[in-house]
C-alpha cells in the first residue's frame, strides 16, 4: 500500500498530500485543495489517480461534495493497539 501512495504523489508537493491523506480518511476535493494550496482540478485528477489506484474510494450517497475515504487508513487506525515487549 506504502508503494502505491508513494507512486501516486510523485508530483510537487508530495508530502503534503500523503500526510493529508493520514490526517484525513474522509476527504473532500474542496477541503483537500484548501488544505493543500492547490487548484481543484489539480486535486481532482490527484484524487481520481488515488481512485484509480485503489487508494481511495468514493463514498456512496454523497455529493456536493462528494467524500472519499482511504480504507487502508481507517483499517489502520481500528486496529487494537498491541503490548511489544521493551529490552531493559
Amino acid at each position: 500500500m506504502m508503494d502505491a501512495v508513494l507512486r501516486a504523489f510523485v508530483r510537487e508537493r508530495a508530502g503534503r498530500r500523503y500526510e493529508y491523506c493520514h490526517l484525513h480518511p474522509f476527504i473532500t476535493i474542496p477541503n483537500a485543495a484548501r488544505f493543500l494550496d492547490q487548484t481543484y482540478p489539480l486535486v481532482q485528477n490527484n484524487v481520481e489517480k488515488l481512485v484509480g489506484a485503489g487508494i481511495l474510494r468514493e463514498r456512496s450517497g454523497t455529493s456536493n461534495p462528494k467524500v472519499f475515504v482511504a480504507d487502508e487508513i481507517l483499517r489502520l487506525l481500528d486496529e487494537p493497539l498491541t503490548d511489544t515487549p521493551t529490552e531493559p
